[in-house]
């Protein structure tokens, strides 16, 4: 491991295209934090910033020998984060989109038809429990209104 240390970037990239898990490890020691500070500057959030640290490094250990770094290897890894940050701000700009949607609607009052169901479903039981009564004991609920 410590041989690794005094590698280049561009010589641990070639480590990690050739199948070498210590590379991965070194590319962790020497990256995670500096990544982790990066992702939380986007987004104000230490644990969303260290799950999508942590998600890279998985996926560098997952694609070990199919990864192709063209770039440096702190331009590539930074990138990924920047990239990961967008798509997770993207998806919470969805969902706030959705809430505030489903709000709107609660808001101005567009729900009836959950509403209409209840009351279909109450003037039935109603009904049923009436038709229930003995004949001579269900006189006021079945009189004519109005």
């Amino acid at each position: 491991m410590g041989a690794l240390r005094s590698l280049s970037d561009s010589e641990l990239a070639g480590r990690l295209a050739a199948v070498d898990t210590a590379a991965v490890e070194e590319v962790y020691l020497r990256y995670w934090g500096l990544l982790y500070q990066h992702a939380r500057k986007m987004l104000r959030d230490d644990a969303q910033a260290e799950d999508i640290v942590q998600d890279i490094f998985v996926y560098l250990m997952n694609n070990l020998g199919r990864l192709s770094i063209s770039t440096s290897l702190s331009s590539y890894l930074y990138r990924a984060v920047r990239n990961r940050v967008i798509d997770c701000l993207d998806k919470d700009s969805n969902r706030q989109r959705y809430v505030n949607s489903i709000k709107a609607i609660y808001e101005r009052g567009e729900y009836v038809t959950d509403e209409t169901i209840r009351e279909n479903e109450m003037k039935k039981r109603i009904e049923d429990a009436v038709e229930a009564f003995p004949p001579n004991e269900g006189g006021i609920f079945n009189e004519p209104v109005g």
